[in-house]
């Protein structure tokens, strides 16, 4: 009689053993998911309460995992509220540029140039390992006094060495050119603005990029660039499938470019902008 009670008291523990175990909210294997307390592998699974992944959920629904970095523009956070993570968010470069709401990189040494421009998307000022070399005066609609020390106006219509071009132009995101003449767009609106200077222009910012004064007004150099174009499924900086035009069921990269949501599905020194996968410089 004992010993039966006794093992029915030691059923009762591995019972409720068992039970903790299988809703136990805080699994290893859980990752990114927020508010699931029963899914054990789903990812980036918000508000599940149901069991998430199962055998009536088509897999492909599931998004990819982000893989947080050591920048703002890699963390997988949307630092500065605007609902655009990392290389979604118009003000980011590149995987390495550490503010996510500001133009400026402050990656040293970068961004310090203002009048003789470099390749953007390179990291540094100088052109000295990329070969390009165009005063700001040849890119902006119409170029402050205080700028044009230097300027020619003839020297704008030379073509670029072809040795820029190979250099920069692989890491030029989708609406921008080489020298930092974006396509940006917010609320609706599109403008093409000069951020390539953060220096010259430090009020510009995407809350104020409609102000002409603040943000000049530029033209993409047509021989070093990659323009989006809406109307072909391409989003622009600071666009999401919601901004593009009715007839297009999903956002397109160009010819030979893979697309993506999160730079985890773009192959290894890429970079996942505005849904494209581009290298960077490394």
């Amino acid at each position: 009689m004992r010993i039966s009670f006794i093992i029915c008291i030691m059923s009762v523990f591995v019972l409720a053993s068992c039970k903790d175990d299988s809703t136990n909210g805080n699994n290893a294997n859980n990752v990114n998911n927020i508010n699931n307390t029963n899914n054990i592998n789903n990812v980036n699974n918000t508000n599940n309460q149901d069991g998430g992944v199962d055998g009536d959920v088509d897999e492909d629904v599931i998004d990819p995992e982000c893989v947080p970095g050591l920048t703002e523009c890699s963390d997988c956070i949307d630092n500065d509220g605007n609902g655009l993570v990392d290389g979604f968010d118009p003000t980011c470069v590149s995987p390495d540029d550490r503010t996510e709401g500001e133009f400026t990189t402050e990656i040293p040494g970068d961004g310090t140039n203002t009048d003789w421009l470099d390749c953007w998307f390179d990291g540094n000022s100088g052109g000295g390992d990329d070969g390009c070399r165009v005063h700001i005066c040849c890119m902006l609609n119409e170029c402050p006094v205080e700028l044009q020390q230097h300027y020619v106006s003839e020297e704008c219509v030379g073509d670029l060495s072809q040795n820029c071009i190979d250099n920069c132009l692989q890491y030029v995101v989708p609406g921008c050119d080489c020298f930092g003449c974006c396509t940006v767009c917010s609320g609706g609106a599109c403008h093409d603005i000069f951020i390539g200077t953060p220096m010259n222009f430090p009020t510009c910012t995407l809350d104020q990029f409609e102000n002409p004064e603040l943000c000049p007004p530029c033209t993409l150099n047509e021989g070093c660039a990659n323009p989006c174009n809406p109307d072909d499924c391409e989003l622009c900086p600071g666009m999401t499938e919601e901004d593009l035009p009715d007839h297009c069921t999903q956002a397109a990269c160009g010819e030979g470019v893979q697309e993506c949501l999160l730079s985890t599905e773009c192959p290894e020194t890429y970079y996942c902008a505005v849904g494209c996968c581009y290298p960077y410089v490394q």
